[in-house]
């Protein structure tokens, strides 16, 4: 949490490049206290699974040592943190964080929770079922990071834009970004599409479930490019400090839609656990579409307008 706390602060400032490598870092540094203290080697004891805990919180523990000797060293802080002072504590302030912060939390619950109930889903359908679903939600979890990344970076861009009151750019900066994340996975679905005869035997060599991986992963692929949009877009919204409309959306998009689907296709349709992943396409189409629609309506190019109403509501009016 500490680590966290200094990489949004340096995110917010629009600087990225130290918490990039200290990962980098903190990762050869996990390689190696795995390597010695599950197997014992370089002289420590081969703890087995335990040595993979102690190696996890030793990494850490360097990853937020690294990142603040970072800030430290070269003055990241210039300009930007103020003398500690009793306002830290205001509740005010605290509410105003957990304004923003709990629908943040509740958007990304319930996003990460409707792919755990589909793999549940899946897990029902039998053991090849349930692999296959695991490998597919793996390999887009690892695609996802990129237009993740994208998201977080239209965040701050959004964010920063719109406080120097240059709400005009910060749309056309969501634009850009939301094409970038859908650009990315579609590259990430053409590739998955091509090779889902391929990736899966990375996993496994269970033929029975390369086999129905490959039917899962054209569906996954479908998905990715919705998949990217919506990342990006409830990044914008985070930026915008519209944080509500996310969560509400997730709950229409995956819980209304997604999961029901999910459920009648694979169980009722007979189409097991390729249904499973229809269910989740569909939910997070529509997802994607809500956002950009309400993005479309009502982003950053209005946050102007609504400030200048305001201005004016507040002028007393001419004798």
């Amino acid at each position: 949490f500490l680590y966290l706390v200094l990489r949004q602060y340096l995110q917010g400032r629009e600087i990225v490049r130290p918490a990039m490598w200290v990962v980098l870092a903190s990762n050869l540094v996990n390689v190696v206290l795995n390597w010695s203290l599950i197997y014992g080697h370089l002289g420590m004891p081969a703890l087995g699974v335990k040595g993979a805990g102690i190696a996890t919180a030793l990494m850490r523990i360097f990853m937020f040592l690294g990142l603040l000797f970072a800030i430290l060293r070269f003055r990241y802080y210039k300009d930007g943190w103020i003398p500690w002072t009793r306002e830290a504590l205001s509740l005010s302030r605290l509410r105003e964080v957990l304004y923003y912060g709990i629908p943040v939390g509740v958007q990304l619950g319930l996003e990460i929770w409707a792919f755990e109930i589909a793999t549940l889903m899946s897990g029902r359908l039998g053991t090849v079922s349930l692999n296959a679903s695991v490998i597919a939600l793996n390999l887009i979890s690892i695609t996802f990071m990129v237009p993740l990344g994208i998201s977080m970076a239209a965040t701050t861009r959004v964010g920063n834009l719109i406080g120097a009151k240059k709400s005009r750019r910060a749309q056309t900066s969501a634009w850009v970004a939301i094409a970038m994340g859908a650009g990315v996975m579609l590259v990430a679905g053409i590739t998955f599409v091509l090779l889902r005869h391929v990736l899966p035997g990375i996993y496994t060599k269970d033929a029975a479930v390369i086999a129905l991986t490959a039917a899962v992963l054209p569906v996954a692929a479908a998905s990715q490019v919705f998949d990217g949009t919506q990342v990006v877009a409830l990044g914008i919204l985070r930026g915008m400090g519209k944080t509500r409309p996310a969560a509400v959306i997730n709950v229409i998009g995956f819980y209304f839609l997604a999961l029901p689907l999910a459920w009648w296709f694979a169980f009722r349709g007979g189409m097991g656990v390729t249904g499973v992943w229809w269910g989740l396409f569909l939910g997070l189409v529509a997802v994607a579409l809500m956002l950009v629609v309400w993005l479309w309506k009502r982003g950053p190019a209005t946050v102007d307008a609504s400030i200048l109403d305001l201005t004016q509501q507040e002028q007393p009016a001419n004798p």
